[in-house]
């Protein structure tokens, strides 16, 4: 009698047959097992790039505890790449500005310093003040407007 084994039989179907064979939910993977994963659907977009992101032991659990599916990077994508999302893009600092217009703010600027300087020192009556005061709250509410369509 041969050892060989008849070509028509099924394999075992034990734990080790089971640890080594894909996983799927319906049509869709959720554990890779040996050998070559099958060719993605056609409505499946091919991911080609791999972004590595550490994080300790702790931070790895409580991904793993917060996320409801059983592949992590699947739903890391879908938190990440919600259009729906309420995100807020931080910025590596302000956008730049026209140069032309901060030299003119830069010149009102001196040009208030100086009034300043002038009120300051005595030279002009309570009338003249008032009117300078007033010259100067108009230049400050026009600032304002300015500041706000950079912001």
């Amino acid at each position: 009698m041969s050892d060989r084994r008849d070509p028509d039989d099924a394999p075992e179907l034990g734990d080790d047959w089971f640890a080594d064979a894909h996983q799927y939910e319906g049509d869709r993977l959720v554990k890779r097992g040996k050998g070559p994963l099958p060719e993605p659907s056609e409505g499946e977009p091919k991911r080609e790039k791999i972004i590595k992101v550490r994080v300790s032991a702790e931070e790895h659990e409580l991904l793993k505890w917060r996320c409801p599916k059983a592949r992590l990077a699947e739903w890391m994508r879908e938190q990440c790449l919600n259009p729906d999302g309420d995100w807020v893009r931080q910025t590596k600092g302000p956008e730049p500005v026209d140069p032309a217009l901060l030299r003119q703010l830069a010149g009102i600027g001196n040009n208030l310093n100086q009034i300043a300087r002038r009120v300051n020192s005595g030279e002009w009556g309570a009338v003249d003040r008032v009117a300078i005061l007033a010259a100067l709250s108009a230049v400050e509410r026009e600032l304002a407007e300015v500041r706000g369509q950079y912001r």
